[in-house]
């Protein structure tokens, strides 16, 4: 299971719809939450839905960017580096 730490960057007047609307996802784990960002952990079943649901983080209204701080896939099958 992909296991993935992120901050998500908000427009500030949008940020507390974003935090809801990351909330209510089950795969998501709303942490802290500052002027302008949110911290959050994802963990899904593999890698197609992982890339799925940052497009979702992605589209979500108020939301400006998502940027990756830690991302681990060691427990998927045929990912044994980086470059996969």
């Amino acid at each position: 299971m992909p296991i993935s730490s992120l901050i998500v960057r908000t427009e500030e007047p949008k940020q507390a719809f974003v935090v809801e609307a990351l909330a209510t996802h089950p795969a998501i784990e709303v942490g802290h939450v500052g002027t302008g960002s949110i911290a959050v952990i994802t963990e899904t079943p593999g890698k197609d839905a992982d890339t799925y649901l940052w497009k979702q983080i992605e589209a979500i209204e108020g939301v400006t960017h998502v940027e990756l701080i830690y991302h681990n896939f060691e427990d998927l099958e045929g990912c044994t580096d980086a470059t996969e």
